[in-house]
């Protein structure tokens, strides 16, 4: 079982995201079932150089990888956060699987062969959170 939630603003300044997810790590171990921050809340936050101070902060902070809001927001696929990527892939235990484009969070047509780099390379990125879940249970599993 998780728990979704859409907590947390964009907008809150580093302190007080910190508190928020102090209090929200200590309720997640408390009550056994793992939280998972999305949109809203800094990790997932607008831009991805808005969540890597969370995500290095609190190792044990886990996302949804709803990377195609990133993509939308900062008009472009990514190529210069390949670092927060990594360190995003590795925290993400949910895969929101949309694939984005500059205009949009949601292309119109998987399919259509105009979007393909746009899929290829969300392909990519899901397949590394895959193989780092993987890799997590094999290590941790009798």
């Amino acid at each position: 079982m998780l728990i979704a939630a859409h907590s947390g603003r964009d907008r809150c300044p580093f302190e007080e995201g910190c508190r928020f997810f102090d209090t929200a790590l200590r309720a997640e171990k408390d009550i056994g079932i793992p939280r998972r921050p999305r949109n809203s809340s800094p990790p997932d936050s607008v831009f991805p150089w808005q969540a890597r101070p969370y995500l290095e902060k609190f190792p044990d902070l886990k996302i949804v990888a709803d990377f195609s809001h990133w993509v939308v927001v900062c008009e472009q696929l990514l190529d210069d956060a390949e670092d927060i990527l990594a360190l995003a892939s590795a925290r993400a235990i949910h895969i929101h699987s949309r694939v984005g484009y500059e205009e949009s969070p949601q292309v119109p047509d998987p399919s259509a062969p105009e979007v393909r780099p746009y899929v290829e390379r969300f392909e990519r990125w899901w397949d590394r959170i895959r193989a780092t879940r993987n890799k997590r249970v094999r290590a941790t599993s009798p």
